[in-house]
């Protein structure tokens, strides 16, 4: 019986569990899904001798998913973040300060501080930029020159991308459809936020809880957001394609872009790159330009037990040659600034790293779909000459003051 016990006491036990993050990623499109379960997230766990559980969900599913999980005591260790995320979540105590971390991080220099700032929520940092979606205009330099422009020379002025989005637009011979678009936007409320910093106001103040659409600065953004829809003759049918070929002159873009345009010319990377340029918007030629970015990240949850290792698994995803995996698949514009002269073969990024300087977080107040939506709905207004923009920014600015100190009192509790 002494030496049963003796055996048993010497025999090794159950192994111990294995460590385990759990890893929700927002927004991400098949190919980087399965980049990151079949390659990135095995080769971490390799490497740290860990387990991660991975979840992706879509945008729409995004914020009832993770508060059914805060709610049920689950919150993912790492969370893949939106752009309303650091002011949002981070206000309400949902991430952990990466502070710490970032002070230590051999590249935390390396994300330009514009960028740092869209994660940070009154002095302290949530998010790790990840994915950068910064909204400027591509044009088409073939289209330009036919209409007599400087090809090098895109607009720099409101009055100069009015000009130009009349100007460009051809109609079909019967003059029933359009055959060129002079200018092609991506939605009303993002166009309008950036019309209203390009006229120096932003759409809120965050630290007071304040809406700014009863400001002279909305309604200038109306204007200029109907004119240019307007000059394009946004009533009628047009092409399918883009600027790429050359069925619309000017359009909103993004340096995720890219891979469309490059699939739109079979693949052609020097003729793209001699025809496309790109410009980022500004109300004058005396003001800067403004750079409207929608900033998705990654944080970890302040109820993570184990931030250290969650911590760990955003550094892995940063490194160099998990960056340029990224990049490769999605398309994405590397946070790291020094990466891009390393592995970037995208034309449109050498101009928006020049414009990451003029970079400015898109803000709208939560409920984001009841915001949004009634933005949208009064500018669609407005473009109809249903409203005058002034009786249409007040109405906006009555509602976002509403959410806005909904929220404040929800922040401060």
């Amino acid at each position: 019986m002494l030496v049963l016990a003796l055996s048993a006491s010497l025999s090794p036990g159950p192994a111990a569990a294995q460590e385990t993050l759990q890893f929700m990623a927002a927004g991400n499109n098949i190919n980087i899904i399965n980049l990151l379960q079949e390659e990135l997230l095995p080769a971490f766990e390799r490497e740290f001798g860990v387990r991660v559980e991975f979840s992706a969900v879509s945008w729409a599913e995004r914020t009832d998913r993770l508060a059914l999980l805060v709610a049920s005591g689950l919150t993912p260790d790492v969370i893949g973040t939106a752009y309303y995320s650091p002011h949002e979540e981070g206000a309400q105590g949902l991430f952990l300060p990466l502070g710490p971390y970032l002070e230590e991080w051999e590249y935390t220099d390396s994300i330009p501080a514009p960028l740092w700032l869209t994660q940070t929520w009154r002095g302290e940092v949530y998010v790790v930029p990840f994915e950068i979606d910064m909204r400027g205009y591509a044009y088409n330099k073939s289209v330009f020159a036919e209409a007599g422009y400087d090809p090098d020379s895109p607009p720099q002025s409101w009055t100069e991308l009015v000009e130009y989005a009349r100007r460009l637009t051809r109609l079909s011979p019967d003059q029933d459809a359009v055959e060129v678009r002079g200018i092609g936007l991506w939605g009303p409320a993002g166009e309008f936020m950036s019309f209203m910093h390009q006229a120096g106001t932003p759409p809120v103040d965050l630290e007071s809880f304040r809406s700014n659409f009863d400001r002279p600065a909305a309604v200038e953004a109306a204007e200029v957001w109907a004119e240019l829809l307007r000059a394009s003759r946004y009533e009628l049918g047009g092409p399918n394609a883009g600027v790429a070929v050359g069925a619309v002159a000017m359009e909103s873009t993004t340096p995720g872009s890219f891979a469309g345009y490059l699939d739109q010319v079979g693949g052609d990377l020097p003729t793209l790159s001699s025809e496309l340029g790109v410009f980022y918007p500004r109300k004058d030629r005396e003001s800067d330009p403004v750079a409207l970015a929608f900033v998705n990240g990654l944080a970890i949850a302040r109820t993570s037990k184990n931030p250290d290792l969650a911590w760990e698994l955003i550094k892995y995803l940063m490194r160099d040659e998990v960056q340029q995996r990224i990049h490769e698949t999605a398309g994405w514009m590397p946070p790291r600034v020094e990466l891009a002269s390393q592995f970037v073969t995208n034309p449109l990024l050498p101009a928006a790293y020049d414009a990451v300087q003029y970079l400015i977080a898109a803000q709208l107040p939560p409920p984001r779909n009841v915001s949004q939506n009634e933005l949208d709905a009064w500018l669609y207004r407005v473009l109809r000459s249903e409203v005058p923009p002034e009786e249409a920014m007040l109405a906006v600015h009555d509602l976002w003051s509403r959410l806005l100190a909904e929220w404040g009192a929800a922040v401060s509790k």
